[in-house]
């Protein structure tokens, strides 16, 4: 409920990632500074901030191919920057993100049911959700 604290916390929290440098972090902070402004309707910075997120999850995913939490990052990330590219209009983009993110999750949940089952299924909603607004 404090989101003005949260966000100069994560602020600051985001200046000392990138002086650390270490990816899964930083990603991690940039994530947390879009969630603040997604909630506060700050799409700009939000999808910016997502975006530098997703370019470290991508590149995190691709030299550790066998690392199934790094994929699942993935896959939340592409959908926290659908989310927030459908929130300015581009239903379409979004719905790119969505796909690429169910591939993932499809992978994830065949390699642990249990584990990412729920991922799926509930991307697969949203990926419906979505399509049914972009065909109305």
């Amino acid at each position: 409920g404090l989101t003005d604290q949260a966000a100069d916390a994560y602020d600051e929290a985001l200046t000392y990632a990138r002086q650390i440098g270490e990816p899964a972090g930083l990603a991690d902070a940039l994530t947390n500074v879009g969630d603040v402004a997604y909630e506060e309707q700050r799409l700009d910075t939000a999808v910016d901030a997502y975006e530098e997120a997703l370019a470290l999850r991508r590149a995190f995913a691709e030299q550790q191919p066998g690392d199934l939490g790094g994929k699942r990052a993935l896959a939340l990330a592409l959908e926290r920057l659908a989310d927030a590219r459908e929130d300015r209009g581009h239903r379409m983009r979004a719905l790119d993100l969505y796909r690429e993110s169910l591939d993932i999750s499809g992978a994830l949940a065949s390699a642990d049911p249990v584990a990412y089952g729920e991922d799926l299924a509930i991307t697969r909603r949203r990926l419906a959700e979505l399509e049914d607004k972009v065909m109305a």
